[in-house]
């Protein structure tokens, strides 16, 4: 892999990303068996091919602050947004006028 960093790292035309990728973070990476491939199929992306190359498997370990502000602060939301709807059910009683929703086009 680094014969071919050095050799193509002066061009325009191609540019490496070295970076750490979780499920969710790349639809190549999602469908990649890991355990297999070290180059994974490539894709069509905003003009350009992206593959991407297998360097390891990295054992777990915990999230820097920086890393997990955004997802500790959306669960909060989340759980708070469904406190809050617990408590207007349990508040007000809801119904459906099924007759008017039915009448409803898109």
């Amino acid at each position: 892999m680094s014969r071919v960093i050095l050799e193509f790292s002066d061009s325009a035309s191609i540019r490496f990303e070295n970076r750490k990728l979780e499920e969710g973070d790349h639809n190549l990476a999602d469908n990649m068996d890991w355990d297999q491939e070290i180059v994974s199929g490539n894709s069509e992306t905003e003009g350009s091919t992206v593959f991407l190359i297998n360097n390891g498997i990295l054992k777990p370990e915990p999230r820097k602050l920086e890393e997990s502000r955004g997802l500790v602060t959306a669960d909060y939301q989340n759980h708070l947004e469904k406190q809050w709807i617990q408590t207007l059910r349990e508040k007000y009683n809801v119904n459906v006028n099924m007759e008017l929703l039915s009448g409803i086009k898109e």
